[in-house]
């Protein structure tokens, strides 16, 4: 038991690698349900709920680990600057299937913004701010611009 619990990492207390080899492991059983199981529509459409919840809470806890890393002063800031809407783009592609599942329609306006910061923190922000509008709207959809700001 002791060499589970070291190859899998679950001694560590490392709940991101946790979270990953629940999500691993699910994902790993579906080939093997058997075909009735997995014809039926109602079970597989609750594996697959059951598939996506646990993404969600591997997406949450990622998140909190990353923010409680900011709060702790752990992360430091490589600062550069960088063109907003490679983000923008990047966000749009992977998040807009979300919204399309809940009839939302997620759309980025194009911007020739160039920020000064910490490329991979702006992303984890904007990304959680995205993410959030997207959960928490229920009709019509989700806009993200960029505006300069007047001094």
């Amino acid at each position: 038991m002791a060499n589970f619990y070291n190859r899998t990492g679950f001694a560590n207390g490392n709940p991101n690698q946790e979270n990953s080899l629940i999500l691993d492991y699910s994902t790993s059983l579906m080939p093997f349900i058997p075909s009735p199981y997995y014809k039926d529509v109602k079970k597989r459409e609750v594996l697959m709920h059951a598939r996506a919840a646990s993404e969600a809470s591997a997406e949450m806890l990622n998140t909190l680990l990353d923010f409680s890393r900011i709060d702790a002063g752990v992360v430091e800031p490589k600062l550069g600057r960088y063109p907003l809407q490679a983000l923008f783009n990047k966000l749009e592609n992977e998040l807009a299937p979300q919204a399309n599942a809940k009839d939302l329609v997620y759309r980025s306006r194009e911007t020739g913004a160039v920020v000064h910061s910490d490329p991979v923190l702006v992303e984890l922000i904007l990304r959680n701010l995205v993410t959030n509008a997207i959960r928490y709207t229920d009709s019509g959809g989700v806009l993200v611009v960029c505006w300069p700001r007047k001094n």
